[in-house]
């Protein structure tokens, strides 16, 4: 079994109709698909959002019909649900485990006025409760305060919740962290 939090339920906005995608009843992910961060935020649920709210939709590409998503604007509605959706993860990871640095990447966080909005909404959701946003990381930070993360010491949501420093290739940069790591302790141990 692995993780997957793109399932993991969470609060919709006030006043959203909108459950989660339709892919979710068909593929029998937990909870249909409804109210999941999966099913509010994927580019999936977001074109679906966007196909039953706008009367303007229109898209001209058939090959990859959610190339429409990028030319919405910054301040369109959608953000703000997949932000909530996002948000919700945040919170739900910071209360569960002792995280040190939430990275987000790709897909949708291609939108780079998310990585703001999801900071300012998992701070609203927190209400305060976790205390200060430097007791929660173990002293990494992203540098200059901005979005991409780095080393040095938390200070704010922006040095907790940011995007990947090395950009789309966050997952080969992991897995080539995780082998090299493996191989030095495989290494020392039969030093031993």
């Amino acid at each position: 079994m692995h993780p997957e939090g793109g399932h993991v339920c969470v609060s919709k906005l006030p006043d959203d109709e909108f459950d989660g995608y339709s892919w979710g009843k068909h593929c029998g992910a937990p909870y249909g698909g409804k109210c999941t961060v999966e099913g509010l935020a994927s580019s999936v649920a977001l074109l679906e959002r966007l196909q039953l709210s706008d009367n303007e939709y229109e898209n001209d590409d058939k090959n990859d019909p959610r190339a429409v998503l990028k030319d919405l604007p910054d301040d369109h509605p959608l953000w703000d649900h997949c932000a909530n959706a996002l948000a919700n993860l945040c919170v739900t990871l910071s209360l569960l485990v002792s995280i040190e640095r939430i990275v987000f990447g790709g897909g949708v966080m291609k939108r780079s006025v998310l990585v703001s909005k999801i900071q300012t909404k998992t701070r609203q959701i927190l209400n305060g409760y976790l205390g200060k946003v430097h007791q929660l990381g173990s002293g990494r930070n992203c540098l200059d305060g901005g979005d991409q993360c780095s080393t040095d010491s938390i200070s704010s949501i922006n040095d907790f919740i940011c995007t990947s420093s090395v950009g789309d290739d966050a997952g080969l940069h992991g897995a080539l962290s995780l082998a090299k790591l493996a191989y030095f302790q495989h290494n020392t141990e039969n030093e031993t």
